[in-house]
């Protein structure tokens, strides 16, 4: 799966636009469009795993932009990594990606795609500020 954007972050291009593949009210997919590549993460209802690919029609949704904030904020960086995230059952159902201009960007944005119930839900990750009192260790 990671594979698929590994000329992605290679070339080191920006992301261009977000659509959503809906069906029936849910989610169903997301299509990120960069400027050499265009990829496609699916939901597969079948065991509720993630499916990349390049983009493809998908016949039983309606594909319509995306203007949630987050992934509004994506637009134009980089795609700087990628995760690939397996539950405890061993169903590969989630991918992490994390937008930013260079490794040591303090505005990276990060993004986890997770299928759950045959739709895709997303969720924006922050870093957490350090502990001004870690506790000592003896």
């Amino acid at each position: 799966m990671p594979h698929l954007f590994s000329e992605v972050h290679d070339a080191r291009v920006p992301l261009l636009e977000v659509l959503y593949f809906r069906s029936e009210g849910l989610i169903i997919g997301v299509r990120l469009v960069f400027e050499t590549r265009t990829l496609d993460c699916l939901a597969n209802p079948d065991d509720d795993t993630i499916a990349i690919s390049a983009a493809s029609a998908v016949p039983e949704a309606e594909l319509s932009s995306c203007v949630h904030p987050v992934w509004l904020r994506a637009i134009g960086r980089p795609l700087m990594w990628t995760w690939s995230l397996e539950n405890n059952q061993g169903y590969w159902d989630a991918i992490q990606l994390e937008f930013a201009h260079d490794s040591g960007d303090r505005d990276a944005i990060s993004i986890q795609l997770l299928v759950m119930a045959s739709q895709i839900t997303f969720y924006s990750l922050t870093q957490l500020p350090r502990d001004p009192n870690p506790i000592a260790q003896p």
